[in-house]
C-alpha cells in the first residue's frame, strides 16, 4: 500500500458529461482500492454539498474540500493564488507527512510541488494548456480574441516550462499533447495515459434501442452547445421526413436549446441532466461525437462504445481510437453529417460496428491506473 497525496483543481463528483471530473473520479475509485489517498480538492462554493455526498462513495479517501473563493486569484488568467494554495496545503498535510506519490491533477496548480515531500511526483495534464490556447487563437474570428488566446498560449508555455521541470512523470491524454510539450520538458518524462471507463458503470445491456441517433454531453460548454444546436437543426429536418425514428440530445444545460427552438417535433427528446447515463446510452443506436480543438479519446465516446453504440465521429475523435477500431467506422466532418444520417435512414447503410471488446481489452480504468502506479 502506498501513501498518495492527490491535489486537484476540479470538483470530482461524477458528472458524467464532464470529461475532467469523470477522469478524476475514476482515478480515485481505483487508487483507493489498494492505497491510502489524501485528497485536497478545490471546489466551487456552491458545489461543496455535492462533494460531501461523494465522500461516502470513497471510504478510503481522506477528503479536504477547499472553497474556491479561499484560493481564487484576482488575476483571471492565473485562476488560483499559488501563495494561498501553498499556505493551505502546508497547514493541512505537508508539514509533517511524506508520501510515496504526489499526484497533481492539472498543470495550473503544479507549483504546489515545491512544498511536497514525496518519492515520486506526477502531474496529470488533461489538456496541454499552451496547445489548447494556441488552437483557440487559430479558430477565433475576432482579432481581440485571437490576441487574447495568443497571449495565453505564450503565458501557459512559460508556466509549463517552469512548473513541470520538478515532476518525475508527466501524463497527458494524447500524442498531440506529448508532442506539444517537447519544448517544455524532456520527452522521456512525458507519457500518454488515455481516458478509460468503468465496466461496472458502463456496459451493453443487449436491449432494443429507442433512439436512432443521440448526442450526450455537457451542453453548458460553449463548443458542445454549438454542436448540439447544429445537430438539433439536422434532427428537426430528419424527424419531419422519418417520423417513425426517434432522436435525443441530453446532458446538463440541454434546456437551453428549448429557448430558441419552440416547435420541436414530438419524436425529438431534449433531456436536461441524466441520472443513469448507462441506461441512456443503451437506448441509442448511433452515437454522434465531435471535437473542435481538444485532444485524446473522449470519455463519452468510450462510454458509448462500451454500451454497444455505433459511432459517427469526426476525424479528430476517430484518429486516437484508430488502433482499437475495426473497419466501417464512419468519420465525418460537419458538412457531411446530414448526408451520412440520411444514408443510414434511407439506405440502411451500416456505418458503425460495436467495438466493446476492444474497449474492454485496452481502456478499463483499472488497467490505466495500474500502469500509472507501476511506472
Amino acid at each position: 500500500m502506498k501513501r498518495i497525496l492527490f491535489v486537484s483543481c476540479y470538483p470530482c463528483y461524477p458528472v458524467y458529461e464532464n470529461g475532467a471530473t469523470l477522469r478524476i473520479y475514476f482515478q480515485l475509485v481505483e487508487l483507493q482500492r489498494k492505497h491510502k489517498v489524501d485528497l485536497v480538492i478545490i471546489v466551487p462554493d456552491e458545489d461543496i454539498e455535492e462533494n460531501s455526498d461523494l465522500i461516502k462513495k470513497l471510504p478510503n479517501v481522506n477528503f479536504v474540500c477547499v472553497k474556491e473563493s479561499e484560493v481564487y486569484s484576482r488575476w483571471r488568467f492565473y485562476r488560483y493564488d499559488i501563495k494561498k494554495l501553498k499556505s493551505l496545503l502546508q497547514k493541512l498535510f505537508c508539514e509533517n507527512n511524506s508520501y510515496d506519490l504526489f499526484i497533481c491533477e492539472q498543470g495550473l496548480i503544479a507549483n504546489c510541488i515545491q512544498i511536497v515531500d514525496a518519492k515520486t511526483n506526477i502531474v496529470n495534464v488533461v489538456d496541454c494548456n499552451s496547445l489548447a490556447a494556441f488552437r483557440q487563437s487559430r479558430i477565433r474570428y475576432s482579432i481581440a480574441y485571437r490576441l487574447k488566446y495568443s497571449f495565453l498560449a505564450l503565458y501557459y508555455f512559460v508556466f509549463e516550462l517552469v512548473a513541470y521541470r520538478n515532476f518525475d512523470i508527466i501524463y497527458v491524454v494524447s500524442k498531440d499533447d506529448k508532442k506539444a510539450l517537447r519544448f517544455q520538458c524532456k520527452n522521456d518524462r512525458v507519457h500518454v495515459l488515455p481516458n478509460g471507463y468503468s465496466p461496472i458503470d458502463f456496459y451493453n445491456k443487449h436491449q432494443d434501442r429507442d433512439y436512432k441517433f443521440g448526442f450526450f454531453a455537457n451542453i453548458r460548454a460553449p463548443m458542445n452547445k454549438e454542436f448540439a444546436i447544429f445537430l438539433l437543426e439536422i434532427f428537426i429536418k430528419l424527424a419531419d421526413r422519418h417520423k417513425s425514428e426517434r432522436y435525443i440530445i441530453a446532458g446538463r444545460g440541454a434546456n437551453i436549446l428549448l429557448t430558441d427552438y419552440k416547435n420541436i417535433p414530438s419524436n425529438i427528446d431534449i433531456i436536461d441532466g441524466v441520472s443513469d447515463p448507462c441506461d441512456l446510452l443503451n437506448n441509442i443506436e448511433y452515437y454522434i461525437s465531435q471535437i473542435e480543438f481538444g485532444t485524446g479519446i473522449k470519455n463519452n465516446v468510450i462510454q458509448a462504445g462500451a454500451c454497444g453504440c455505433k459511432l459517427i465521429l469526426n476525424n479528430q475523435v476517430f484518429l486516437p481510437l484508430k488502433k482499437y477500431l475495426q473497419a466501417n467506422f464512419q468519420t465525418v466532418e460537419r458538412i457531411k453529417t446530414m448526408r451520412i444520417l440520411t444514408d443510414i435512414l434511407i439506405c440502411k447503410a451500416d456505418y458503425g460496428k460495436i467495438f466493446q471488446r476492444e474497449i474492454e481489452d485496452h481502456l478499463k480504468w483499472e488497467q490505466i491506473i495500474a500502469k500509472m502506479i507501476d511506472d
